[in-house]
């Protein structure tokens, strides 16, 4: 399509736009990446996809990673840290990789920052490699956007320390968002360090959210806190409670939950009531815990 005199004015002034935020970019560029094995970090963070048919690929860059250490943390936080332009600079960016001023970006920022929180889940939760650093931006990806998944956002917080954890337990009980209470509370299983009867009291708390979602997985997050002998009697008294849930998956998860617990003296009858829960899954579950033969679910 041939363009009039102002239309190409116009085209150039995005172009010179354009390629002045490039020099602009580059003149205040922060230090080099490090580099492993001819790539660097940015480029790790590209292949570490999750994707199980890249199996190779990903053992490959968690292996760069972990090679990198602490030093990969600033570049980390730098992907973490950025924010989508504005519009007008990203209709020039698109102008400018149309006519081939720009190369077009390997990913979108969303997943991008996806495994740049993987990473930091890589270097903090399994090769000791400090990322409390990169908690400001953890917790803004966590509460402010919607990606696919928040679950390496939470789980990097969690792998942070103490100051990441505590971000995550007060996202649990006072996020405006159900999805990020849930993945706040999906998180917590991850470590058997954090298993203290303060996360297990926040959890407990959060199986009492106003969101059906946040209280199962609560629950689910509380079996494996339910190993620890320690902290039964802060678990098995308070979540008694959700028996009585209207939600059918609360009842059935905590009848899972309170299967652990039958040394406690008000469990027992309260697991036999549920016999004669009216909904069949709920049943089913109360009867293979007491060793009976399930009933056949209604349809």
């Amino acid at each position: 399509m041939k363009l009039s005199k102002k239309g190409i004015i116009i085209l150039a002034a995005f172009i010179v736009a354009t390629l002045g935020i490039f020099i602009w970019q580059k003149s205040h560029s922060p230090e080099p990446e490090p580099v492993y094995e001819g790539k660097t970090l940015s480029q790790w963070v590209v292949l570490l996809d999750s994707n199980t048919v890249h199996k190779a690929q990903n053992e490959a860059a968690e292996k760069a990673l972990q090679a990198m250490g602490k030093k990969a943390m600033p570049g980390l936080i730098r992907i973490l840290h950025k924010r989508a332009d504005p519009p007008q600079v990203a209709k020039a960016k698109a102008l400018a990789v149309r006519f081939h001023l720009l190369r077009p970006a390997e990913l979108q920022l969303a997943e991008f920052q996806y495994r740049a929180a993987r990473a930091c889940c890589a270097l903090g939760g399994w090769h000791d490699v400090g990322i409390r650093a990169a908690i400001p931006d953890l917790t803004y990806s966590l509460t402010n956007n919607a990606f696919r998944t928040l679950e390496p956002f939470a789980w990097a917080l969690v792998y942070s320390g103490p100051e990441g954890l505590s971000v995550i337990t007060n996202v649990m009980a006072t996020d405006p968002s159900p999805q990020v209470r849930e993945a706040a509370a999906h998180s917590l299983w991850i470590s058997r360090k954090i298993r203290t009867p303060e996360i297990a009291g926040a959890l407990v708390s959060a199986t009492q959210d106003s969101d059906a979602n946040v209280r199962v997985m609560a629950l689910l997050t509380l079996q494996s806190f339910a190993k620890e002998k320690d902290l039964a009697s802060i678990i098995a008294p308070r979540v008694l409670r959700c028996l009585q849930d209207t939600n059918t998956q609360v009842r059935r998860w905590t009848v899972e939950l309170l299967g652990r617990f039958s040394s406690f003296p008000e469990v027992g009858p309260a697991l036999t009531n549920m016999l004669n829960d009216p909904d069949p899954t709920v049943r089913n579950q109360a009867e293979r815990l007491f060793e009976r033969k399930p009933r056949g679910v209604e349809k």
